[in-house]
């Protein structure tokens, strides 16, 4: 069978993560990339809820996301799907609730298998940001933003470029 070798990696990498204390052990791309972004700055994966995902030696908590290069998105895309609308008061408790107590978000870019690139969204500029764009929503959409490095970048001034050779 041509894929093998690779259910095997798999399958030792899940007996991995159990042993790790990650039971269940979770293999989708955002998790994969969790751990990838975690290892690269020496943090803990956490099972938080509420946009935990990283436990740092700095000893705040950090939103996780991930991407690949592609032919498509040679920045990645890096989506916060933040649920079914709801009105500007309700948005911003959900927000609140969700990222308030965070640090920052990391967003990681992949390219060709390998973690090139870091950015740092803090989250006192985030948030309001999130919040703004929920609120200009029209009814009935879904609350999400998405966008690449560029887009968050340009957006977050206080962004920060984490330097690194992993």
């Amino acid at each position: 069978m041509p894929y093998d070798e690779l259910v095997l990696h798999l399958t030792a990498a899940m007996e991995h993560l159990v042993e790790l204390g990650m039971n269940p052990p979770r293999l989708e791309k955002g998790k994969v990339g969790e751990y990838i972004i975690a290892n690269s700055l020496g943090c803990d994966v956490v099972d938080g809820g509420a946009g935990d995902d990283l436990a740092c030696p700095d000893g705040f908590r950090y939103e996780a996301k991930y991407s690949h290069s592609s032919d498509n998105f040679p920045l990645g895309q890096f989506n916060f799907n933040i649920g079914r609308w709801v009105d500007a008061e309700a948005s911003d408790a959900r927000l609140e609730g969700k990222f308030g107590h965070l640090r920052g978000a990391y967003l990681g870019l992949s390219e060709e298998g390998h973690l090139t690139k870091i950015l740092l969204l803090p989250m006192n500029e985030l948030l309001p940001h999130l919040k703004e764009h929920c609120r200009g929503l029209p009814e009935g959409n879904t609350h999400q933003i998405r966008g690449n490095l560029t887009y968050w970048e340009e957006r977050i001034h206080t962004a920060e470029r984490i330097e690194g050779d992993w």
